[in-house]
């Protein structure tokens, strides 16, 4: 059987039918990919691996997001607009920075809160423009900065605030 021929919409529901382990990828670790789901909700709350749930458009929120991965998330291509919650995930991975993959043009609000997450460095955005052409949208080139210091304090977290509200991104300078 191949991975995107499951019928089962939940974490819960594959894992209790094939197992967690027939998940575990080589690339992504745990690679729960085009798999029609709607929610996280089942995941283990720390994984040693990376996490995809990239192209499962029915996952509207965060809500069952482990708390610690080990290197990378992807959630390209889900149905997510708001990283509310995303400051509770911590990557743990040494002598990197962790990263997570996303469409920043789905994303509407509450984007402040990756200045939170402990261990990211990166966020790889996959939006398309024409032909293989990425954008970044205006969020990303504003809270991009910010994640290249290794001080995010409360006065950067302001000050970055401060930039998405002047750009007239109020939804999206929420923790």
């Amino acid at each position: 059987m191949k991975i995107h021929d499951f019928h089962e919409t939940t974490i819960a529901e594959l894992t209790a039918k094939y197992g967690f382990k027939r998940f575990q990828g080589k690339m992504w670790g745990f690679d729960f990919s085009r798999q029609n789901l709607t929610s996280m909700v089942g995941l283990p709350s720390h994984l040693n691996h990376s996490l995809s749930i990239a192209f499962n458009p029915k996952i509207k929120s965060l809500e069952g997001l482990p708390v610690e991965i080990d290197h990378a998330l992807d959630i390209l291509g889900t149905g997510i607009t708001s990283l509310k919650g995303i400051e509770r995930l911590t990557f743990r991975i040494t002598g990197r920075k962790g990263l997570i993959k996303l469409d920043s043009s789905k994303i509407k609000s509450h984007v402040l809160g990756l200045l939170r997450v402990k261990g990211l460095g990166e966020v790889n955005d996959q939006t398309f423009l024409g032909d293989r052409i990425f954008v970044k949208s205006d969020w990303e080139m504003i809270i991009a900065p910010y994640l290249f210091t290794s001080d995010r304090s409360n006065e950067l977290l302001f000050q970055c605030q401060n930039e998405l509200i002047d750009a007239g991104l109020e939804e999206h300078a929420q923790l």
